[in-house]
């Protein structure tokens, strides 16, 4: 009887480690990694958390500025013998020769004038003028050209008034054009040029000059 307990209890006792192993082999455990126990950024190696690196993020590229259009700092002095403003490059106007003409006087009729009682009367003859004439024609030319190279047709007479002192030196001088030939810039160079002629001295006062040409 006792050994029929001992190998019924044994019989159990196998039969219960096979159910065990049954049951093992049907349904594996499926515990999670670590036990849940890692946060975000974490991750379970060995069950433990071991915090995961963050990826560097790329530096952004440096955006290109756009050039930023230049101005041309080129001015035009008027007949006033002021500014005209600024030719901004890059339009297709062609670059013109600057010219300052803002330190020369403008003439006038009206101005004052100093009399000198102990001068004499003499003036200035048609012949000196013809010839100072002759001798501004080709500097005139030049501011024309010059002027020209920037486009468009210049056509028109140009009429100079100017004050000669008894020493030949020019006080004042003016010049009046058609509009395409003032818009051009050719009438602060033709002034100029005017300006830095020398007359004839003279034993007298200063007096008025007219020249005038033509461009065609």
């Amino acid at each position: 009887m006792g050994k029929f307990v001992s190998g019924a209890l044994l019989a159990s006792l196998v039969w219960g480690a096979a159910w065990w192993l049954l049951i093992a082999q049907a349904e594996p455990e499926s515990a999670a990694p670590c036990d849940d126990r890692c946060g975000p950024g974490t991750t379970c190696e060995d069950d433990l958390c071991v915090a995961v690196a963050a990826p560097e993020e790329a530096e952004p590229e440096a955006k290109g500025k756009r050039p930023r259009r230049r101005k041309g700092a080129r001015k035009r002095g008027s007949a006033a013998g002021g500014d005209e403003g600024d030719v901004e490059a890059g339009d297709g106007a062609s670059a013109r020769p600057q010219v300052d003409d803002r330190n020369i006087p403008q003439f006038s009729a009206d101005e004052p004038q100093t009399i000198d009682l102990k001068a004499g009367s003499e003036r200035l003859s048609d012949a000196q003028v013809n010839a100072a004439m002759r001798t501004l024609t080709p500097r005139f030319q030049s501011c024309i050209a010059d002027a020209a190279s920037g486009g468009g047709e210049l056509r028109g007479t140009v009429k100079i008034s100017a004050r000669v002192g008894g020493d030949g030196k020019v006080l004042s001088v003016s010049a009046s054009a058609p509009a395409a030939i003032r818009e051009s810039g050719a009438i602060p160079c033709i002034r100029k040029a005017v300006y830095d002629h020398r007359f004839p001295s003279r034993d007298g006062p200063a007096m008025a000059v007219d020249l005038r040409f033509d461009v065609d």
